[in-house]
């Protein structure tokens, strides 16, 4: 062994047991010696991006790069710098150059499923998260994130199988419960996410969004009493989305009153949380979960063949309308709170403009105009109609008209928080906002709107005429 060698591993040993500051002395002396060896430049990038300076690491493990191009491990930290950066698309090729020397490696397949995940590229992730299994049986982080992957493609049942698979192997996880809960819940399988939510409980007493998960599934099988007290919890320790969620089910079931509009910050993450799901909407192929779309077609009105109309997409979301509105628009504009839905809808190609606001607040630029406005669910995070109301009265043209969906509750006097924590309207105090408002009732069509877990959503169409 020659001196060098000799030092390179002190370092190495120096690096293993945590004594980054003796490891980067030894590495950098060997640089000095010699600056053409790979090993010390690229451990020392390693140092750099462990003391969170990722620029340098980046720097440094290209110089390594340089020297040694097939050195998997230096592609391979490469890529976790380069995600660490934010530069993802950089960091799945420095991953998939590290595989292309050392395809055996579980931990390259695993660190590129998670980027490629964060990529919303959900179907190459759950491969990539295969594959790191397939090497490494007992790799309970892989079966997790693999739960996560599938859950987002909709693949309910084989993302419980994945959840399974991780808690089979210790130690065992709180929050892989609560996810299992989470798929459980959308199958359907309500005692059994109650079950996973309890036992993530069991495990991290503070746990609010499984507090507030089982709350919900709580609700939704009109155990009333435990929902309160698991909403309740949420409040003595959660802010934010958690909480915000939290007061909206508890307004539904009477204990608190219910806000004037939904947060826009807890808009924003809920339709993050779906943006996948939704740039992919079929209505054929979803009718049974959502038909609102399919309401407002009904009583959309485009007078024949007229292709010269200014059209206003109120709450646009990942642009699903664009492809009916298209035809009639000579100028179409989408506006939308998400700007995951707005960036899935500008990828369409279909809108002149697009733009990222709340509703109210671009309403009330004075200066815009429209022949139709359409708002396909867009109300269901008022109360009080009357503003939104007045708002839209002032974009419209002359005899222009309104097309918008409600959620409906014929039992409330105006509005009500239904299970799914959005706003319901009795329809005949819509039509009256509408009417004080300068706008005239001219169709309407009900129907169910949209299917939360096992509970239909009913709902309306309203076609109003300045």
């Amino acid at each position: 062994m020659t001196p060098s060698d000799d030092l390179l591993n002190q370092a190495l040993a120096h690096h293993a047991a945590g004594r980054l500051a003796d490891a980067e002395a030894i590495y950098r002396r060997l640089l000095q010696d010699d600056p053409n060896q790979a090993v010390p430049m690229h451990m020392l990038g390693v140092v750099a991006h462990q003391a969170g300076n990722n620029d340098l690491a980046v720097d440094l493990i290209g110089q390594a790069l340089v020297l040694q191009p097939d050195y998997a491990n230096a592609h391979y930290n490469l890529g976790n710098a380069l995600k660490d950066l934010g530069r993802p698309h950089e960091a799945v090729a420095a991953y998939q150059q590290s595989l292309a020397q050392n395809p055996s490696s579980a931990d390259g397949h695993f660190n590129l499923a998670n980027v490629l995940a964060d990529l919303g590229e959900l179907d190459q992730a759950v491969a990539c998260f295969a594959a790191a299994i397939a090497l490494q049986p007992d790799y309970g982080a892989a079966h997790f994130n693999m739960g996560n992957a599938l859950k987002g493609l909709g693949r309910m049942e084989d993302a419980v199988a994945a959840y399974k698979s991780a808690l089979a192997i210790p130690p065992a996880s709180a929050e892989v419960h609560h996810n299992l809960g989470l798929a459980l819940h959308q199958l359907g399988r309500m005692d059994q996410a109650i079950a996973s939510y309890r036992a993530a409980l069991a495990i991290q007493p503070e746990f609010t969004a499984a507090h507030y998960n089982l709350g919900k599934v709580l609700m939704s099988e009109d155990r009333s009493i435990e929902a309160i007290a698991s909403f309740e919890h949420v409040l003595k320790r959660a802010t934010g989305d958690d909480r915000t969620g939290a007061e909206l089910a508890l307004a539904h079931l009477g204990v608190m009153d219910p806000p004037a509009t939904t947060p826009a910050s807890f808009i924003k993450s809920y339709y993050q949380s779906r943006v996948q799901d939704w740039s992919n909407a079929d209505w054929d192929k979803d009718a049974e979960s959502y038909q609102g779309y399919e309401i407002l077609s009904k009583i959309l009105n485009f007078e024949g063949d007229r292709t010269d109309l200014a059209i206003l997409d109120a709450g646009c979301g990942t642009g699903t309308l664009a492809t009916l509105l298209r035809p009639y628009a000579r100028h179409l504009e989408g506006v939308d709170l998400s700007p995951d839905m707005v960036e899935k809808a500008r990828k369409k190609d279909l809108y002149d403009t697009l733009i990222e606001d709340d509703l109210e607040h671009y309403l009330s630029d004075g200066q815009r105009r429209f022949d139709r406005v359409v708002a396909a669910a867009v109300l269901v995070h008022f109360s009080r109609l009357d503003q939104i109301f007045a708002k839209f009265h002032r974009v419209l043209n002359p005899d222009g008209t309104l097309a918008l969906t409600l959620f409906v509750d014929d039992d409330c006097e105006k509005f009500s928080v239904n299970v799914a924590g959005f706003f319901s309207h009795n329809p005949a105090y819509a039509i009256q906002a509408a009417t004080d408002a300068g706008l005239t009732l001219i169709a309407q069509e009900r129907g169910v709107h949209e299917v939360h877990g096992t509970t239909d959503i009913i709902g309306v169409g309203l076609l109003f005429q300045k």
